[in-house]
């Protein structure tokens, strides 16, 4: 199910937003195209993404009810996108045997408009695995947020049990920077070391907001960071607390007006925050399991007769 609505009593009146509900039955990422006239989603069963992994779906519902069309690809989960040449670019997994036992990474994966696949990039040929960072089913990087950065053609993934943020060179899938509060994987070391990360918004080569779910110990936040390249420094500008625990997903995004959207999604909340972080208003969401991925919207161009 997708929630969509504007924002009343308070909030700044452009604000819309898409929100992804997230049930036990199925887990999916929603992109609404530039003229809101297709809906494209990414949808797979909690078994799907278990020991194994069938049933993934890339689903693209024209919003008039006129068309729907539906790629099966089992092995994908969490995040994608759909950019601006029609391309997508897509979480999926990537299965190997180690020692063993199979072992979980994770790919980014594009599909060009006439439906051909190219692998980007691999957990597999960028890391060294290790089993410390593998939860018990062994999965070892979940990688649960996907962006894309149109003026250099990069990827910027969030790998969470690695607490690892990627950006990877789009054309020839080399890994850019890794940022980390572990200094055996980084290349750019967090002044405020994070944990199990998981919603991520980007701005340009040196400039990165991050929702951290668990380095508080005890409450999530955003941390609004500087890449310093010369010094390998993410440098922490600012950081946006709700004084709440968002366990699980979380996300953040940044409005042309600056102003910053921040979901705790298994609080089922939504703040809208100035760029100096003053609170101009709250959402909850009843009777929810948990809020996934937002998305903000213009307003310019929707139809409301259709919303």
């Amino acid at each position: 199910p997708v929630l969509k609505g504007a924002m009343e009593d308070g909030w700044s009146p452009d604000t819309r937003l898409v929100a992804t509900i997230i049930l036990t039955q199925i887990l999916s990422r929603v992109q609404l195209s530039v003229d809101h006239s297709t809906v494209w989603l990414n949808a797979f069963t909690i078994e799907s993404y278990g020991a194994n992994a069938d049933g993934g779906q890339f689903i693209a519902m024209a919003l008039d009810g006129s068309s729907q069309e539906v790629i099966e690809l089992p092995t994908t989960h969490h995040d994608f996108l759909v950019r601006s040449d029609d391309t997508i670019a897509i979480a999926m997994l990537d299965d190997r045997e180690v020692d063993g036992r199979m072992v979980r990474g994770d790919s980014i994966v594009e599909i060009d408009p006439s439906g051909e696949q190219r692998i980007v990039w691999s957990s597999w040929d960028a890391l060294s695995y290790s089993s410390k960072y593998s939860n018990p089913s062994d999965w070892w990087i979940m990688l649960n947020h996907l962006q894309w950065d149109e003026a250099s053609n990069d990827y910027v993934a969030s790998l969470k049990h690695m607490t690892t943020v990627v950006r990877v060179d789009g054309e020839s899938g080399e890994t850019e920077w890794l940022i980390s509060p572990d200094a055996a994987i980084a290349t750019l070391y967090p002044d405020d070391p994070f944990l199990h990360q998981h919603g991520l918004h980007i701005s340009g080569d040196d400039a990165l907001l991050l929702f951290d779910n668990d380095g508080a110990r005890g409450h999530s936040r955003v941390i609004r960071m500087a890449l310093d390249m010369d010094a390998q420094r993410a440098e922490t500008v600012a950081i946006y607390d709700g004084n709440v625990s968002s366990l699980i997903m979380g996300d953040v995004v940044e409005q042309d007006s600056g102003n910053l959207l921040i979901c705790y999604s298994s609080e089922a909340r939504l703040d809208e925050t100035t760029a100096d972080g003053e609170i101009i208003s709250q959402l909850s969401f009843p009777n929810m399991v948990n809020v996934g991925y937002i998305e903000h919207l213009s307003a310019i161009g929707l139809d409301a007769a259709r919303w």
